[in-house]
């Protein structure tokens, strides 16, 4: 999602991060914490290219935020 906004590097670094965080956690999670933790990596990645559901509203709305502000954003 982060990769589809017209700034390609518009949170990145945070992602990047949180990435290497849920990593570092994986290994200690029992089997449902481990479930919400890959679906929120899989989510972060700069590859995933996803039409439905929350995923693309979302998208919807950071790329307005980018072009025309965030009442552009907040309308949608």
């Amino acid at each position: 999602m982060l990769g589809d906004v017209h700034n390609p590097n518009f949170g990145r670094g945070a992602a990047e991060r949180m990435r290497n965080s849920i990593a570092e956690r994986l290994p200690q999670a029992d089997s449902d914490t481990r479930i919400v933790l890959e679906t929120v990596t899989r989510e972060l990645s700069l590859d995933r290219h996803d039409d439905a559901g929350i995923s693309s509203g979302v998208r919807a709305a950071l790329l307005a935020f980018e072009t025309r502000g965030a009442e552009a954003a907040h309308e949608l």
